[in-house]
């Protein structure tokens, strides 16, 4: 993941802060819990999505350039749906240069991504 991210940065596809945020909220999804590694891709709108998807289940983590994360998650079976819309601080992002595991101020993750993380265990 971090090498695809890192690609993107050096392609022009995305701006590094973008790519901070979403590395940094995948190491707080890494450290809690053993869920794969995402499917990442790259918007038209220079987002970051990060994607998990089992057949039944998917969710969509995507954080765009003004430091605005946006969650998704969507049950096909029940046709259950939840959506959250975080604002990252982009004081605590930027000036970071460098390793994107480095340890930075680790933006906020609503605590319910979790209950439908554990889905994709």
């Amino acid at each position: 993941l971090r090498n695809y991210l890192s690609g993107c940065w050096k392609a022009g596809e995305v701006e590094e802060k973008t790519i901070r945020i979403a590395f940094q909220i995948w190491l707080k999804v890494a450290q809690r819990l053993r869920v794969p590694v995402p499917d990442a891709s790259t918007g038209p709108r220079r987002q970051v999505m990060l994607t998990w998807d089992n057949g039944r289940d998917h969710l969509e983590i995507e954080v765009f350039p003004d430091g605005v994360v946006e969650y998704f998650y969507y049950d096909r079976e029940n046709k259950k749906t939840w959506e959250a819309e975080e604002p990252i601080s982009m004081v605590d992002i930027e000036g970071e240069s460098g390793d994107l595991a480095r340890p930075t101020t680790s933006p906020y993750v609503p605590e319910e991504l979790f209950t439908y993380l554990r889905r994709f265990v």
